[in-house]
């Protein structure tokens, strides 16, 4: 999906392969994504995953994960000559597995495979990585597949690691962490290079305090890392307790580079439900977002004679979810329905959650006597 907001639909058959953004002559080719959906034979969207464009490299790291997922990288070869290589699986220390597998790509082609086709003999429950090299540049993107209670595919992408583009020895940020009540986050730091990378990470919550969360069982706002010549860390973040929000600054030792960096967000209730996976940023001064609400809003999706609604906000819920509650409220009640509301006074978006695990609560009074009136 473009900038442009162009959709493209598959066949009933699956259609696989990549796309180049060509800009005119004298035009600059604009900033791109495509967003991958999964929807299930009742029609259900599963998951969603995005990929920004991405500039061919002739090498590049991924993360691998073969505890309880399965990891996939697709390549493009968009150049007019055959792209020759190898690819290199290593353990999360940095030792290679195994001897590296041939890497062949004809001109225009496409390849998508998961790692346990290249390494049919790697060590069960694998985590570690996989270089590519090749001599020619490739376009590349990390997939990753977990499922869900039903056993249905759940996916999401991961950033390749340019591994002919070093880090610089400046901090690189994770600006969204969340920790409790369903939420982890997996924190993933990559050594694109051959020297021990070592610094710290610290957690910070909203109002610019030390964050503490829950890594290997110990409460901590901020923890040393030490990363190995091609090496990963990978830190399993929880909350202490309930649910934490705030953000994460990778900030290197004097003399040593940045790692490269990697968030994963789940959210689980009992089994898992979704996930996805985002970068680390460098800070910057100016930014642009796409923005997607044709469709997915509830209010665009208001049919017939809606059944009765119980809608629930904070009174200092964020500032823009507010409003479209009562947009809602009054979108349900034009097309005929009932809609009962509740603001609960003096609580954000996480405290008002919280109403609804207690039993003596406002929210759960109010609740249940809604359903007895249906």
């Amino acid at each position: 999906m473009l900038s442009s907001g162009r959709h493209v639909h598959g066949q009933n058959a699956p259609q696989v392969g990549y796309a180049v953004l060509t800009s005119d002559a004298g035009t600059p080719v604009p900033v791109s994504a495509e967003l991958l959906s999964y929807t299930n034979s009742s029609g259900v969207l599963l998951s969603q995953a995005a990929v920004g464009s991405v500039e061919p490299i002739r090498s590049g790291r991924i993360f691998v994960d073969e505890v309880g997922t399965r990891t996939a990288i697709a390549l493009a070869n968009p150049s007019s000559q055959v792209a020759a290589g190898t690819w290199i699986l290593r353990n999360d220390s940095g030792a290679q597995v195994g001897a590296p597998v041939p890497l062949a790509l004809g001109a225009r082609q496409h390849l998508a495979v998961y790692v346990s086709q290249l390494f049919s003999n790697r060590p069960a429950n694998f985590r570690g990585s996989l270089t590519f090299e090749s001599n020619q540049p490739l376009a590349a993107v990390t997939l990753r597949e977990s499922t869900n209670a039903q056993g249905e595919p759940l996916y999401t992408t991961m950033p390749v690691i340019d591994l002919g583009s070093l880090t610089g020895s400046q901090p690189v940020v994770f600006p969204q962490i969340a920790a409790g009540d369903g939420y982890a986050t997996q924190l993933i730091l990559i050594n694109s290079g051959s020297e021990t990378l070592r610094g710290r990470v610290r957690f910070v919550a909203p109002d610019g305090q030390p964050l503490p969360l829950r890594l290997q069982g110990s409460s901590v706002s901020e923890f040393a890392y030490q990363i190995g010549g091609d090496a990963i860390y990978r830190a399993d973040l929880d909350s202490v307790p309930g649910l934490a929000v705030g953000y994460a600054v990778v900030v290197p030792d004097a003399g040593s580079r940045a790692p490269s960096g990697i968030v994963t967000y789940q959210f689980k209730s009992g089994e898992q439900i979704t996930e996805t996976s985002v970068a680390a940023t460098p800070a910057t001064t100016a930014a642009r977002i796409f923005v997607d609400y044709a469709g997915a809003s509830p209010i665009a999706n208001i049919k017939g004679t809606p059944p009765p609604f119980f809608l629930t906000w904070g009174s200092e819920d964020f500032p823009h979810l507010i409003p479209q509650a009562k947009r809602m409220a009054a979108a349900l009640g034009a097309a005929g329905g009932t809609v009962d509301q509740l603001e609960l006074t003096g609580c954000n978006h996480f405290t008002a959650s919280y109403e609804g695990g207690n039993a003596e609560g406002r929210w759960v009074g109010r609740a249940v006597e809604w359903m007895r009136r249906q």
